[in-house]
């Protein structure tokens, strides 16, 4: 399957070690790149070495948290459920599917789904994918609740790569929902590249412009830590956890390298529990 430029640009930039089983890796081996190699080009290969720690360490966290959520409901006796708003074709929802086979996962996006399912549909039965705006959001809860989601089951949201691209009213509004439902949300915002040290501003900025220019998207929401924490409080939260990626890192790779320094990266993965 071909997929878009900027998609194959975040596959190129994801270690691929991190979705081992066979079927997920029949999955990614589908999957034509080369929509992305032009993009890859028009990075320095320091550029694309800091895009490659940023993405993957995002991802490496998503499935740890995800796969902990999951663990954890099991042992209680409980099938859990995840929902991936922006899923896109990310092989994040096969490798879970693979791993937890009774497990039900919601790939949820505007683009992707079809081709998508044509290719996972025959391999896994416990994955439903949604194609619907992200920005209507009564209309893919809508969707979600008619694929088979239970309110009354447990339930994880992954916000993986996708709170950039979402209006901040309807963050929000998802934020409400997930709240009011019991849903633990993890995910990942983007900080304000005036945020991060002066050495490293130029590899948010110059990404986040050539995606934006590529997919005429009208703008990027950022959030200080203070700002995404308010949010997330404004939606009923108090429960919640922000990791700095110079931590993260460390928990990933045994070492802080390439965020050494203090606000060294553009992104901050969170976990918000709907309980205290």
């Amino acid at each position: 399957m071909k997929i878009s430029a900027s998609s194959a640009l975040v596959m190129n930039w994801t270690d691929t070690r991190l979705y081992t089983g066979p079927r997920v890796r029949r999955y990614i081996s589908s999957l034509d790149l080369s929509e992305g190699d032009g993009m890859l080009n028009h990075f320095r290969p320091d550029q694309n070495y800091m895009h490659t720690q940023t993405v993957s360490g995002r991802k490496w966290f998503m499935m740890r948290e995800t796969t902990e959520f999951i663990n954890a409901q099991s042992e209680k006796g409980f099938i859990s459920q995840v929902i991936i708003p922006g899923a896109g074709i990310a092989p994040f929802s096969a490798a879970l599917a693979e791993s937890y086979p009774t497990s039900k996962i919601y790939d949820i996006d505007l683009y992707g789904m079809e081709g998508k399912a044509r290719l996972l549909k025959p391999e896994f039965s416990n994955i439903s994918f949604i194609t619907a705006d992200l920005e209507d959001t009564a209309h893919w809860i809508g969707l979600l609740l008619n694929a088979g989601y239970d309110l009354s089951a447990p339930g994880i949201m992954v916000l993986e790569g996708i709170t950039y691209y979402l209006s901040k009213p309807t963050l929000l509004k998802i934020l409400q929902w997930a709240f009011e439902n019991h849903i633990v949300v993890i995910g990942e915002f983007g900080l304000p590249p005036s945020s991060v040290i002066e050495e490293h501003r130029e590899y948010p900025t110059r990404v986040f412009d050539t995606i934006a220019s590529l997919s005429n998207h009208p703008g990027i929401s950022f959030y200080t830590r203070e700002e995404f924490t308010d949010l997330a409080r404004q939606a009923g939260f108090s429960n919640i956890t922000l990791t700095p990626m110079r931590e993260m890192q460390i928990l990933r790779t045994g070492e802080t390298k390439p965020f050494e320094k203090e606000n060294s990266c553009w992104i901050e993965p969170f976990r918000l529990e709907p309980m205290n």
